[in-house]
């Protein structure tokens, strides 16, 4: 069975960069390879919600619905905002469905494997100011993830 380990993970250029390890069924180095993430992400709330998963406003009262096409759809009264959760929206899975759709995808391509390079960016700066005020809650969050792995059938 093959498996991915998360190796490193590090601030670039206002990007989350996170370092996986890829291998083959039979346990050898397949490929390395670096994935990223605006730090901005960190800055991404999901929004708060009852224990039935109904969207809550910030007073804590339970946001009006419509229903279209058959459903139900919370709306955003005027002069009212959502309440957010204060975790960023990621979590450990966003980064795992990633990595393991990258895995699965090269698999199926008979990808020959090997070592990515990492290259630089350069923002411009109002970019690069909005980027950087959420790395510090990225970093924080996922900080427990490098050593992680999985194993895939």
């Amino acid at each position: 069975m093959s498996h991915i380990e998360v190796v490193n993970m590090f601030e670039q250029d206002c990007f989350l960069v996170v370092q996986a390890e890829h291998y083959h069924d039979d346990g050898g180095f397949w490929f390395s390879e670096h994935y990223r993430w605006c730090g901005d992400e960190g800055l991404r709330q999901k929004r708060a919600t009852d224990s039935d998963g109904n969207a809550l406003l910030e007073d804590d009262s339970l946001a009006p619905t419509n229903t279209i096409d058959s459903e139900e759809v919370a709306f955003l009264p005027e002069g009212q905002d959502w309440k957010y959760l204060a975790a960023p929206h990621m979590d450990d899975s966003s980064i795992w469905e990633v990595i393991i759709q990258d895995h699965n995808t090269r698999k199926v391509a008979h990808f020959g494997g090997g070592v990515d390079v990492l290259r630089r960016v350069t923002l411009p700066d109002d970019i690069t100011v909005r980027m950087q005020s959420g790395m510090s809650t990225l970093l924080t969050r996922f900080n427990t993830i490098v050593g992680d792995a999985v194993v895939l059938e």
